[in-house]
């Protein structure tokens, strides 16, 4: 499990706009109003980080402002800046949650809340120590202070909404292999986690210069050989070689019973039962070839990708041009290999 930034352009972006925007008000509004604006200003300057033409963004804009006057109005107030605060955080949300539905990744309702509760507490914080701060930056920078100071409390409200931006990301792999490994008998959980282990260190040792698509690929098997595993452990239990045994011993039990009936409608009964059974017996025999099958098909896929991660292994510190070329076919083989995974 991985903790993963995305988006970093667009934070970035956001930080830098909201931290000119807190910067601009707070110079505008402190002078109007004296160092209890500053913190409201901040809160609506930082506004410009998620301020576009898109409806929810208006309307927690629009919110926001009409929080920023009551506490602009009533400074004694304590609840209108934890709520622009929050008001700030559902803003970046409105602007981020876009690309986090193109990214397959969506907001959660846990990472807002964080997020809402960073910005509320750096805004708390903020008007305790704005105007200290910009007394203290007075007799350094006489006309930059209150400028600096906006700008910094701009990136803290930008920075307290960081966890929009943060998903955690599991493997796939692991995770499937850990819901497969009980279902797996001691044949077939070796060669499962053998499988994740090979896909696992041979995608730790891909260079840099490695295609794009060939971690795709790895995993792709990995995940074929998984599936492959859990085929065989439901084929497996379908038709034993307890149930195979069980089924012969049923019908030359019928066979023996149907030659030693004296009556001619219990004879053709036996007989009867013991054709049912024999065609069970035929068709458990099949599903246990289908399964050898299956079995054989994972020994194959766990070789190629144990082979994968030998070849990358091998590759560390070769030459560029040969690497390339070696990683090439070692794409077309992993290519090949999940081709065949997907044929039947």
């Amino acid at each position: 499990m991985d903790f993963h930034f995305a988006d970093h352009a667009h934070f970035q972006r956001r930080a830098v706009r909201a931290a000119l925007g807190a910067t601009a008000l707070a110079a505008v509004l402190s002078a109007w109003g004296g160092s209890a604006a500053l913190a409201p200003a901040v809160a609506v300057g930082a506004a410009a980080g998620f301020v576009s033409l898109r409806r929810p963004a208006l309307l927690v804009l629009a919110a926001l402002l009409a929080v920023a006057a009551a506490a602009f109005a009533w400074p004694l107030l304590r609840w209108p800046l934890p709520l622009c605060g929050a008001l700030l955080a559902l803003g970046f949300a409105a602007a981020r949650a876009p690309q986090a539905r193109e990214s397959g990744a969506p907001l959660s309702a846990g990472a807002v809340a964080i997020a809402a509760v960073l910005a509320a507490g750096a805004l708390c914080a903020a008007r305790l120590w704005l105007p200290f701060f910009a007394l203290s930056l007075a007799q350094l920078l006489p006309g930059g202070a209150l400028l600096l100071a906006g700008a910094l409390a701009g990136l803290w409200i930008a920075c307290a909404c960081a966890p929009l931006h943060l998903s955690i990301q599991s493997d796939v792999v692991e995770t499937r292999l850990a819901a497969l490994r009980p279902l797996l008998g001691a044949e077939l959980r070796p060669l499962a986690e053998r499988a994740a282990a090979a896909r696992a260190a041979a995608a730790a040792a891909l260079p840099p210069n490695a295609r794009g698509d060939l971690r795709g690929l790895l995993e792709a098997l990995a995940l074929a050989a998984l599936d492959l595993a859990r085929r065989g452990a439901e084929l497996g239990r379908t038709a034993s070689l307890a149930v195979e045994e069980e089924l012969s011993k049923r019908v030359a039990q019928l066979g023996r019973s149907a030659e030693a009936a004296a009556d001619d409608a219990a004879r053709g009964s036996y007989l009867r039962a013991k054709e049912t059974l024999a065609g069970q017996l035929d068709h458990c025999r099949r599903v246990r070839v289908a399964r050898e099958r299956v079995v054989a098909r994972l020994h194959e896929e766990v070789a190629q990708l144990e082979r994968a991660r030998f070849a990358l292994a091998l590759l560390d510190g070769a030459d560029a041009g040969c690497s390339t070329v070696e990683l090439d076919l070692l794409g077309d083989r992993l290519q090949q290999s999940a081709l065949a995974c997907e044929a039947p």
